[in-house]
């Protein structure tokens, strides 16, 4: 387990080395840790939506602390049933890509460099010619609360 804890984390920082800010690529074993989260696409939904933002941009990025922010900035309603957060466990980071062509969520992970606390999202050009926007999203366990966030947003078009 431990191995794969290290192969993840080498995984991040050769990502990280290619195209980040110098703090994050001085981020080294030592200085990164995963952190554990629950992925905002809940079983019967199909995605959570940002609302009142600036859609006119090409990436928002949100840090949600409570339910006031939820229902400000976010719908993860399905069909009429709205799904309960627990804010006492947990503070959403989430956000939005706007990309000209079809595009698609690789992945995202969760982890702690430098003392700060970093939401990469990988997100993929698709081989079609349609406007699409992209929105990611995870649960955070609160004791990460106080940790500053940056959001790192990678965007392929290599595919």
């Amino acid at each position: 387990m431990k191995s794969l804890k290290t192969l993840v984390i080498t995984i991040h920082l050769v990502l990280l080395y290619s195209c980040q800010d110098d703090w994050l690529k001085r981020c080294e074993d030592d200085n990164s840790k995963q952190v554990d989260f629950k992925d905002l696409r809940i079983e019967g939904i199909r995605e959570c939506v940002l609302q009142n933002i600036d859609n006119s941009s090409k990436e928002v990025n949100k840090k949600l602390d409570n339910r006031d922010d939820l229902e400000k900035h976010l719908n993860c309603s399905y069909e009429g049933l709205e799904y309960e957060f627990d804010f006492e466990e947990y503070f959403i980071l989430t956000g939005k890509f706007s990309h000209h062509q079809c595009a698609g969520l690789m992945g995202h992970t969760v982890f702690i460099c430098n003392s700060k606390l970093v939401y990469q999202v990988n997100i993929v050009q698709l081989d079609c010619q349609a406007f699409e926007t992209v929105y990611y999203g995870v649960l955070v366990p609160r004791i990460y609360q106080d940790l500053s966030v940056v959001f790192d947003v990678q965007f392929d078009t290599s595919l």
